[in-house]
This record gives structure tokens, sequence and C-alpha cells, in this order.
């Protein structure tokens, strides 16, 4: 059966069942919906944390920007992940 995994994300966000929904985000690899239904609906902000730690590096610069626009994170988050993604860079060199 086919279904639009953002559809369905939000159908859950919107019914309140915020553990349907983080679970198709994290399978599917949705982060932004992931973090924004941790961030904003769940408010387990350690939890946002722990999974930006999980992702790959590539996954975490190329929605870094997005990230922080879009979801309205804190000064100091933003900041964090920009420490992160500049650390791995260095590591490569």
């Amino acid at each position: 059966m086919d279904f639009d995994v953002e559809t369905a994300i939000k159908v859950c966000r919107q019914a309140g069942y915020f553990e349907h929904a983080l679970f198709l985000a994290e399978k599917h690899n949705k982060h932004e919906w992931y973090l924004r239904i941790q961030l904003e609906d769940i408010k387990q902000y350690h939890k946002a944390l722990e999974y930006i730690g999980r992702l790959e590096f590539s996954e975490v610069q190329s929605s870094h920007s997005s990230l922080c626009n879009s979801l309205k994170i804190w000064d100091q988050l933003c900041k964090c992940i920009s420490d992160y993604c500049l650390f791995r860079m260095i590591l490569r060199l």
C-alpha cells in the first residue's frame, strides 16, 4: 500500500498521535518533521538533541539552516549545530 508519508505524519500530528508521527518520521528519514514534533508538540528537547547526534554529518549539514529557520530553534542550538559541522569539516582536512 502506497501512501504519502508527509501527509500521514501531518494527520497523526493533528490528531495528537505524536508517537505515531515520530515513528513515521524516523522510519522514513523525515528529520525536520521528527524534530518539529519533538520540539513543538512533545517538547522533549533532549530527545531532539539525541536525534541530531545520531544523524550523519551530511544530514545535519544539509538541513542545518532550514532546521534553525523553520523550527525557530534557539540561538544556542543553532550555534551548536554550526560548531559541530565546522568541527567535522576540520577533521576531514
